[in-house]
């Protein structure tokens, strides 16, 4: 049986560990545009020089091959479910099983929003180190916010607060500004008062 998963980000690795953890006959293969993967989730950490770049990437070939999966590093340009291929600038696979992972679509979506080029998406790598360098010459208040649909919140909480104590620190008297989805605030979605009042009273 060979299975195919398009995509090396936290879908894309976490649908082979588990494959290949309880199906140890099948032959598995990763296709990613990189074999390099940054751990976004620790990107604000980048705004107080906790952490620096090296120190959100892995090389995923070298994870995945080590338990037996195989990686392609391509770009994936057209599939064929009829005939269960998929063109990549490699070549073409064949597949038993198609898994799609290649990502939410974030950075396609912030260009959707009218006034994006004046903001600054904090997803991306890119993104964090522009926000990093705005935020130590900023002079003015900050605004941060989160999309309609946005899955989660969590990574605004943080770029607020974080904002907050660069601002602080540099002496700066500004106020930082926080967009929820939910109409009770930061973790308004949680069925606890007390701490979604002492999160809103920061």
């Amino acid at each position: 049986m060979d299975v195919l998963v398009l995509g090396s980000s936290y879908a894309g690795l976490a649908t082979v560990h588990k494959l290949r953890k309880f199906l140890k006959d099948i032959n598995i293969t990763i296709i990613s545009k990189s074999r390099i993967v940054r751990e976004n989730t620790i990107f604000p950490l980048l705004l107080t020089n906790d952490i620096y770049i090296k120190d959100t990437e892995f090389d995923a070939k070298n994870v995945v091959e080590s338990k037996g999966v195989n990686f392609i590093e391509g770009e994936v340009l057209e599939i064929y479910p009829n005939s269960r291929e998929v063109k990549t600038n490699k070549g073409i696979y064949d597949y038993d099983y198609l898994f799609l992972a290649l990502g939410g679509g974030y950075e396609e979506n912030f260009r959707k929003i009218p006034g994006n080029e004046y903001a600054v998406m904090h997803h991306t790598l890119e993104g964090f180190l522009r926000l990093k360098d705005l935020l130590y010459k900023s002079e003015g208040n900050i605004f941060v916010g989160n999309a309609k649909s946005s899955p989660i919140e969590g990574p605004s909480y943080q770029v607020a607060l974080i904002s907050e104590y660069i601002l602080r620190r540099r002496g700066v008297k500004a106020k930082v500004y926080l967009s929820t989805q939910s109409p009770k605030g930061i973790f308004g979605n949680i069925p606890n008062e007390e701490v979604i009042s002492k999160a809103n009273s920061y």
